[in-house]
């Protein structure tokens, strides 16, 4: 992409955000999202409506809120520990001994009907900003790989290939 194709893109983010949702904001951007990138902004997509319903309707859930259904699903990525195979969900914790412990990043989702208050806690605030972060992230990634031109990633894979042998 050329300076002045990267300033068009830029002009053409800026106008679009102006008359449509920051849950589009990624593929203002990227016009080739990763796979990576997309499942990523399906979490911006549900902090959006969280947004939505609690700045417009004092976070009480609403029919314009929800999908098909009569609820507002949102799913971000957050920690799970386990230890002997059985999630940790309060420390101090107690593993046998011989069974190891075990942290990996799941996507978890939260569910609020209709007519329900929309509350966080102060570690779902947490995963929403470790969610936002992984997003932001895979967002530069993939506009750094649509910016820099096919020639250059050849050139980089081949002196990586040389290096290697």
């Amino acid at each position: 992409m050329s300076h002045t194709e990267f300033l068009q893109t830029f002009k053409r983010v800026q106008n679009e955000l102006r008359s449509t949702s920051l849950a589009r904001l990624p593929e203002l951007i990227v016009q080739k999202p990763s796979s990576e990138l997309a499942a990523k902004t399906v979490w911006l997509k549900g902090f959006y409506a969280i947004r939505k319903c609690l700045i417009h309707r004092q976070g009480i859930v609403q029919m314009e809120d929800v999908g098909d259904g009569y609820e507002l699903r949102v799913a971000w990525p957050g920690p799970r520990t386990y230890g002997a195979g059985v999630e940790i969900e309060r420390v101090p914790h107690e593993v046998p001994v011989g069974h190891g412990v075990e942290s990996r990043f799941e996507t978890r989702e939260t569910v609020w009907k209709v007519g329900e208050v929309i509350r966080f806690t102060s570690r779902e605030c947490q995963f929403a900003a470790f969610a936002i972060s992984q997003l932001a992230t895979q967002l530069f990634v993939d506009f750094e790989v649509e910016m820099t031109p096919r020639t250059h990633q050849l050139d980089e894979l081949s002196r990586a290939g040389s290096q290697s042998e």
